[in-house]
């Protein structure tokens, strides 16, 4: 024993590892670290979790029914060209999971991210989920749009909502989906965009007309230009307020980038226009040429929640053919006026019986005959006519014809104030050919007479 002792080595025995030889030092010091940290959080309680930045929650955002249905064309503040294009909509954000939400939790909602924004805003501003409040109620989203810059079509995943989510001393930015509004958000920027950059990057050029030598009727060849980037589409559309028609039904073509195309259709006109005098239309959509366009789009199509296609803007030696034509369409008649007579009008309230003098000066010389129509849809309002159609009769020599025509009124009323008279105004114009026959959409205000206290009246 003792000669195994002096002849041996007394250093106690090392266990190692298998393995742990082959690891250089540098790989050794990085292990070692790592088991020494997994023991002190496992000490004090703690896990890896809570070291890393909190996750945000699920939200639900809901869109307000009125605020989906409004026109973002019609919500389009007029400002500077190429300024910033408004667009916002009100929804209603929760948590999804409403378990989530804590004394120490909370989701700041600060803004949106996404193409083409300039500015974001929220009203009211930062609000917060969590806590005591896991929903936010009738916020307003806005964004401020560089539509240049926006994708046209915008897909629905295009924007999202920019949070500050907070877990107890642990926060980070996030970005949520927009969820349920998310479609909804991308086709009112799509909307607005698509009509700032079709009224930035497509006009009417040329006009050249074919006038009907008897009815209100035009064949047209109009030249449309696109100087954008994206190709457009331009067609004609029944969609059309004025109560026209165009054949063919719906004429497409495309127009490529820096090019220009010839739209060819023919334009019956139901009712003529009062053009005013020095007034010059800027757009299709001021005139009865149901003629619209969409740029970044292949095919034609109509806008959800039956909003109105931009119109196509016209130049001014477009806007200047396009007129003549339809005045040319409509026998020169340009602006007739329908006025009441001062002291000749009278209210019987027991009746409700409105007896009005009307005088409508046209053109001298130019008409042979006119009458006066009743419309068909009671577009008077709260007053019903009280005739079909009045006599043909011929203006006098200076172009006014006067006619006596009676109203009711719908509700039993003391009164009437001043109210408008709607109704159509029908002329025969002589033509080389023939009559050539036109209607006229008319409105006048009634003049009372100072001596009838029943026909002004006041709280």
């Amino acid at each position: 024993m003792p000669d195994l002792l002096e002849s041996g080595d007394d250093r106690p025995t090392r266990w190692t590892a298998p393995g742990w030889s082959s690891l250089g030092p540098r790989p050794r010091r990085v292990l070692v670290l790592g088991l020494v940290v997994t023991a002190l959080l496992a000490a004090g309680g703690m896990s890896l979790q809570r070291l890393l930045p909190p996750q945000a929650p699920a939200l639900a955002v809901s869109v307000d029914p009125g605020s989906a249905q409004l026109d973002p064309v019609a919500q389009l503040s007029e400002g500077p060209p190429g300024g910033p294009t408004h667009v916002e909509m009100a929804v209603a954000v929760s948590l999804a999971d409403q378990s989530w939400a804590g004394p120490h939790r909370s989701v700041e909602l600060l803004g949106l991210d996404g193409p083409g924004l300039r500015a974001a805003t929220l009203l009211p501003s930062a609000p917060l989920l969590g806590g005591p409040a896991p929903t936010v109620g009738a916020l307003i989203i806005g964004a401020d749009l560089d539509c240049a810059a926006v994708p046209l079509p915008t897909t629905a995943d295009a924007y999202r909502l920019r949070v500050l989510v907070r877990d107890g001393d642990r926060q980070a930015p996030r970005l949520v989906r927009l969820g349920a509004a998310a479609p909804v958000w991308a086709e009112r920027v799509q909307r607005a965009c698509t009509w700032v950059r079709t009224q930035q990057q497509v006009s009417v050029t040329t006009v050249r007309a074919s006038v009907d030598p008897l009815h209100p009727a035009i064949d047209l060849a109009v030249t449309v230009r696109n100087d954008g980037p994206l190709d457009a589409v331009a067609w004609t559309t029944g969609r059309n307020g004025w109560g026209n028609t165009v054949d063919p039904a719906v004429t497409s073509v495309t127009v490529a980038r820096g090019q220009s195309t010839t739209v060819r259709t023919r334009l019956t006109l139901s009712t003529c226009l009062s053009w005013a005098q020095l007034t010059l239309p800027t757009s299709t959509q001021q005139t009865p040429l149901p003629l619209v366009a969409s740029v970044g789009q292949q095919t034609p199509g109509s806008p959800p929640h039956e909003w109105e296609p931009p119109g196509v803007p016209l130049t001014r030696s477009a806007a200047t053919e396009l007129q003549a034509a339809l005045s040319a369409a409509c026998g020169g008649i340009t602006t007739p006026v329908a006025v009441t007579v001062p002291g000749q009008s009278s209210y019987d309230p027991p009746t409700g019986t409105l007896t009005a003098r009307l005088v409508v000066q046209l053109p001298a010389g130019r008409v042979q005959q006119a009458r006066l129509v009743a419309p068909s849809n009671n577009a008077s309002g709260s007053l019903t006519p009280l005739f079909d159609a009045t006599a043909w009769q011929a203006p006098d020599a200076a172009g006014r014809l006067g006619v006596t025509v009676r109203f009711r009124a719908m509700d039993s009323q003391p009164c009437l104030g001043a109210p408008f008279l709607v109704f159509y105004l029908d002329a025969r114009v002589p033509e080389p050919t023939g009559d050539r026959q036109l209607r006229f959409a008319m409105s006048t205000e009634v003049a009372p007479p100072g001596t009838a206290a029943a026909f002004l009246c006041s709280d």
